[in-house]
């Protein structure tokens, strides 16, 4: 792999990209009808150029909804494929969607794409559906019916979702557009209902492409979607659409006879002939995969020291761990820190603080009925771990007292010991007034919860 130059997107590189994507599927690409608007926009779209810029090797784009990052439009040119220049654009697009401090970041590859969901499960993406895509022609025939179908808002389909429930869950909650699916009906902008006596169907011009009129969701399907896909697919041709698609979650899989009578035909991936329909893989970041790994760079530790890690319960914005949860035995013996804060930028500040004296202005507080509380909340969370599965009788004498302890096995639970412990139960959600003490500190004093720099970044690079 040669160096390279990952860099945002410029109007000037409107020709460089016009030639990528002619290169792409046979020139079919959809990247064709987009970039005007995506080189128009703010949302990250990153080009990788050789190291003099001359020869663009691939793009890659995030579109945000919301808090919601839509990794899209990757793509490599041919003569630069299989040789780790699409790790380089997923990761890219990742630490932007990172740096952007993105709730979620998903993504629909075809299934037939092996190499791009290859990529997606190497960077922890993993897949939560797998709809078929369904296609129909538009009907050029005369609407019949005296009114046009009703246009329908953002607003008013949010409030519809009950009405789509069905559809909603077997697809993960996730409202379909062709190539596109959003977390919420405030992006599916110029719909139309087609509402009939059985059921109602949500569509429209699909964001991405204005020749394809897609369907976003339906209610349970029946016979009545008969009229409702004929009228769909003459509206279609009214508005001058080439392709009418729809999105069939596979929990739904039984109504594809039923779709395929009324004309909408499964997609096929042309290098499996007679297999199974094509599909759309709904694809989800999860950052659960990179913990472990991450924790034990934050810290220092071997994965041996790391052994009863069990859950991270808060995560700095970046999406990084900050906090985590271990069990109350490791390696069999016993284990008082139930959590530990992780974060570098924490410790780091927090450290600070300790060595200013901050414990002991803080004395007041833990020895308070508030920090006995807290303490007590940890023991409690603590045995009923153990009970939970059986193990609270089994322990030897001293084992029940050590875990008997206080915060991090905190003997004289009166007196400060460790600022970062109590700041780590704090951030898990358990009251603790030293915890909260020490982060009013910090904001006070003009510190951020998250690090500017992304530390952690590095930790998770190097995991490729």
């Amino acid at each position: 792999m040669r160096e390279t130059l990952l860099l945002p997107a410029e109007r000037k590189d409107r020709d460089a990209l016009i030639a990528l994507s002619s290169r792409i599927w046979e020139g079919k690409d959809y990247l064709l009808k987009v970039i005007d608007d995506w080189l128009s926009k703010e949302d990250p779209f990153l080009l990788l150029w050789d190291k003099n810029r001359e020869r663009l090797i691939g793009c890659a784009h995030l579109a945000f909804f919301g808090s919601t990052a839509w990794l899209e439009g990757v793509r490599v040119d041919p003569a630069f494929q299989r040789k780790g220049y699409g790790g380089a654009l997923f990761r890219g697009a990742l630490l932007e969607a990172f740096r952007k401090k993105a709730d979620r970041i998903a993504s629909l590859i075809y299934s037939g794409n092996v190499e791009s969901l290859h990529l997606a499960k190497k960077h922890g993406f993993d897949s939560i559906g797998e709809p078929y895509l369904l296609e129909a022609e538009p009907l050029h025939e005369p609407w019949k019916k005296t009114e046009p179908p009703l246009p329908i808002h953002p607003r008013e389909i949010g409030r519809m979702r009950s009405a789509f429930c069905e559809f909603l869950v077997a697809s993960n909650q996730y409202w379909h557009d062709g190539w596109l699916a959003y977390p919420e009906a405030d992006h599916l902008k110029d719909r139309f209902l087609f509402s009939y006596p059985d059921g109602s169907v949500i569509a429209g011009i699909c964001s991405r492409d204005p020749d394809n009129f897609t369907v976003s969701a339906f209610t349970k399907p029946g016979e009545w979607m008969a009229q409702a896909l004929e009228e769909i697919r003459r509206w279609a041709a009214h508005l001058g659409c080439q392709l009418v698609t729809l999105a069939l979650p596979q929990q739904m899989e039984r109504y594809l006879p039923l779709l395929e009578k009324h004309g909408f035909l499964p997609v096929y991936d042309e290098d499996s002939p007679g297999e199974l329909p094509a599909r759309v893989c709904l694809m989800e970041y999860n950052p659960y995969h990179w913990d472990a790994a991450i924790v034990q760079a934050q810290l220092g530790l071997s994965a041996e020291k790391m052994s009863n890690y069990t859950a991270t319960p808060y995560r700095c914005g970046y999406g990084f761990p900050a906090v985590v949860e271990c069990f109350p035995l490791q390696n069999g013996k016993p284990f008082p820190t139930s959590h530990y804060l992780t974060c570098p930028h924490l410790r780091y500040e927090i450290s600070r603080l300790e060595e200013s004296g901050e414990i002991k202005r803080l004395a007041p507080l833990f020895d308070s009925e508030a920090m006995r509380l807290s303490h007590e909340t940890v023991r409690r969370r603590r045995w009923a771990r153990l009970r939970n599965l059986g193990m609270e009788k089994d322990l030897p004498e001293s084992y029940t007292e050590a875990l008997s302890k206080g915060i991090g096995g905190i003997r004289d639970t009166y007196h400060g010991k460790c600022l970062h412990l109590h700041t780590a139960v704090y951030l898990t959600g358990i009251s603790n007034p030293a915890g909260q003490a020490v982060i009013d500190r910090l904001k006070a004093d003009g510190l951020t919860l998250d690090c500017k720099t992304m530390r952690c970044a590095e930790f998770w690079s190097a995991r490729f």
